[in-house]
């Protein structure tokens, strides 16, 4: 089985990533899904530095396009799934 793990990271700092990777050390990728602007650019690339240093496999994941984050993407899939059906026409 594959299981894949989430975290927030406070404001970009990593002390809630440090911490889970020393209570589970058989986690070896990090996948960063941080925001497509400059200071989560500038992020993503220091942490992929910093944890691509320490071995572990490290990959930047951005946002679809043309969304700026994860959150933006993920609140307009919400509001395309929980909009209602337009009525279907009768057929006969």
């Amino acid at each position: 089985d594959y299981v894949t793990n989430k975290l927030a990271l406070g404001m970009l700092s990593d002390a809630p990533l440090a911490t889970f990777l020393e209570e589970h050390p058989k986690v070896r990728k990090i996948s960063f899904c941080l925001d497509n602007d400059e200071p989560g650019r500038k992020a993503a690339d220091a942490l992929m530095e910093k944890y691509y240093g320490l071995d572990y496999e490290v990959e930047d994941c951005l946002p679809p396009k043309p969304f700026k984050d994860y959150n933006q993407w993920l609140q307009t899939a919400k509001r395309c799934i929980s909009a209602p059906e337009p009525p279907r026409a009768a057929v006969r």
